[in-house]
């Protein structure tokens, strides 16, 4: 008989931890998806997504699983930048990536007054654009990347480049703070070099028309600053410098491949997974106002092919300081 009622205990209690198994499952809920909204001024920026989306990518943010991207692109016009962040910041995304200066300035008015994190690149001068208080402090609700500094060593290696240069044609948004920033550096540099600044304002793609199909004769190299408008007609430029045997130089890798004869700035794939940095420590709780802003490093690139469309020899002892070089085929 006790064999039979330890027996039975034994059967009743197979059933019960069972439910007791499956009450605890039943509980258990999934993570919660994480959404990340994106604000872009120009698709030119492009990389710096593709680069942030790596990024999260290695620290373990799988899209689709994990995390979705709220992203419709590079607006392109100013005017568009407003109402696409209010989309985004309507959207009740837990972080945002802003894309370019002027798209960081829109992001940070329309999460004013809420908690909605910000994490931004690239920026020439976030101290300066009000963005931050400081970059080791930041104090408020945005951290990201900074680019500011390498306008004047792009005018630099351009003179290095085609030594004989004296007039060079800048464009310039005056309403974007990358570009503001980026010129008030290349006049000093400028005068230092003995180069005159044939500066073309241009706040849309429009107003660079008539400097793309009637460049001034007596410039001998143009210059692009890290300006989204400029940025987005860098094939355009490139045409036009070969047509007319000018040295083009502008701010990173990409504008290489689109024919550029040489780049300095920073690499905005790289730039994009070092923001992914910072975002992943902000949705694990750090607060953007303890996370120091950080500096991208700077590259300089040389396109062989421009060079030899163009006519110029460029010395060995110049390229073995490159770190990338497009070569002839």
């Amino acid at each position: 008989m006790r064999r039979f009622i330890r027996f039975s205990r034994q059967v009743w209690l197979i059933p019960l931890t069972a439910l007791v198994m499956v009450a605890a499952s039943s509980c258990r809920t999934e993570p919660a998806m994480l959404t990340i909204g994106v604000v872009n001024f120009t698709s030119i920026l492009n990389p710096v997504y593709d680069g942030f989306k790596l990024g999260m990518a290695d620290l373990g943010y799988v899209e689709g699983q994990s995390v979705e991207y709220v992203y419709s692109g590079g607006v392109g016009e100013m005017a568009d930048l407003d109402p696409e962040a209010r989309e985004i910041i309507a959207r009740k995304v837990d972080l945002v990536f802003a894309i370019s200066t002027a798209a960081t300035l829109k992001v940070q008015q329309a999460t004013a007054g809420t908690r909605i994190p910000v994490v931004f690149a690239p920026v020439v001068d976030p101290v300066q654009s009000g963005m931050v208080n400081s970059l080791s402090r930041p104090g408020g609700n945005l951290t990201g990347i900074r680019t500011g500094g390498f306008a004047a060593k792009e005018l630099e290696w351009l003179v290095v480049l085609a030594p004989g240069i004296q007039r060079v044609l800048v464009p310039h948004n005056p309403d974007d703070g990358a570009s503001v920033a980026g010129l008030a550096a290349l006049r000093e540099a400028a005068n230092k070099l003995d180069v005159e600044l044939v500066v073309h304002v241009a706040r849309t793609r429009e107003e660079l028309n008539p400097v793309l199909t009637s460049l001034p004769e007596d410039v001998d190299a143009i210059l692009i600053l890290p300006n989204p408008v400029a940025l987005s007609a860098i094939a355009d430029f490139a045409h036009v410098a070969v047509a007319r045997r000018l040295p083009l130089a502008s701010t990173s890798y990409a504008q290489l491949e689109a024919g550029a004869l040489m780049s300095y700035g920073p690499d905005y794939t790289r730039m994009g997974r070092q923001a992914a940095r910072l975002a992943d420590k902000v949705l694990k709780g750090t607060a953007p106002a303890d996370l120091p802003v950080e500096t991208s490093e700077f590259f300089f690139n040389v396109n062989l092919r421009t060079a030899h469309d163009i006519g110029l020899t460029i010395p060995d002892e110049v390229l073995q300081q490159t770190d990338r070089i497009i070569r002839l085929p």
